[in-house]
């Protein structure tokens, strides 16, 4: 019985260092194909646009409430007590307004990155899947976590940036 295990096991050593002589198998590392890509570089540009402006809007705001206090503290003794309660007013809804409009900018920003990851996910994949039947890949596995160990011979991920960056 253990003569016939061993000699399976032999079998399939021998069967599956065949099979795997005749894939042609690359490697890609998704994260910095993504990254690397210009279409990627543009859209995070313009998503950093985006974040500029939201964060000059809250700075204004900012600034407004900061010298709306400042103006409290140096004169509300002069104020009548309607004044000085139209001026704490005025402040509150400045920071009621600060906090909105930053939380408005959180989830904006938030969408717009999760969408572009999308597109970018999705961009890879088919830019991928193009590469692998163009140049008889029979298998392109991602770097990072799924392969273990990798001598960087079958590393394809230059080759997905170029054509990324050539059709898009």
């Amino acid at each position: 019985m253990k003569k016939l295990i061993v000699a399976l096991c032999v079998g399939v050593l021998w069967m599956a260092t065949a099979t795997a002589a005749e894939l042609k198998i690359g490697v890609v590392d998704a994260g910095s194909a993504i990254a690397e890509s210009n279409a990627y570089k543009q859209e995070r540009e313009r998503i950093a646009k985006i974040e500029r402006k939201i964060n000059a809007n809250l700075q204004k705001l900012e600034q407004r409430i900061v010298a709306g206090r400042n103006d409290f503290q140096k004169n509300n003794a002069q104020w009548n007590a309607d004044t000085a309660l139209a001026r704490q007013k005025d402040i509150a809804d400045l920071e009621i307004r600060f906090n909105r409009e930053k939380s408005d900018g959180i989830q904006v920003l938030k969408r717009e990155n999760e969408q572009l990851n999308g597109r970018a996910v999705k961009m890879l994949n088919d830019t991928i899947q193009q590469f692998g039947k163009e140049s008889d890949y029979t298998l392109i596995l991602q770097k990072n976590p799924a392969v273990m160990f990798d001598d960087g011979s079958r590393d394809v991920t230059a080759d997905i940036v170029r054509q990324m960056n050539r059709t898009k």
